[in-house]
C-alpha cells in the first residue's frame, strides 16, 4: 500500500516508520519551516527504529513537495497537533 503522511513531527515519523517496517511504501511531507526531521531522515537515508520494533527503514520520499508526497498515495494521513489540520487541508485542496 502507498501512504502519504503529512506532518514530520514525532507522530508522523513514528507512523512512517511503522508502515515502512511493515513493507508499505511511505512518503513523508512537512512544511519547510518544520524541516528538521525531514533533513535528518534524508541525511540518514531513512528512519532508525528503537523500542518494540527495531531496525532501519527506508522511506520512498521525505521532503517539502506536496505533489511528490501525494503521488500515487492510496491513503493520506495528517499527523500533527490540531492547529496543523487547516494548513495541510488548504495545501491539498487544489490537488
Amino acid at each position: 500500500m502507498k501512504l502519504a503522511i503529512l506532518g514530520a513531527g514525532n507522530g508522523g515519523v513514528a507512523m512512517a516508520a511503522d508502515w515502512a517496517i511493515h513493507g508499505h511504501e511511505v512518503s513523508l511531507f512537512d512544511f519547510e519551516k518544520f524541516g528538521t526531521q525531514i533533513d535528518a531522515i534524508n541525511k540518514n537515508g531513512g528512519i532508525y527504529v528503537e523500542g518494540a520494533m527495531e531496525g532501519f527503514v527506508k522511506i520512498k520520499y521525505a521532503g517539502f513537495s506536496i505533489e511528490e508526497a501525494l503521488n500515487g498515495a492510496e491513503i493520506i494521513a495528517i499527523v500533527g497537533p490540531a492547529y496543523s489540520t487547516k494548513p495541510f487541508a488548504q495545501l491539498i485542496k487544489p490537488i
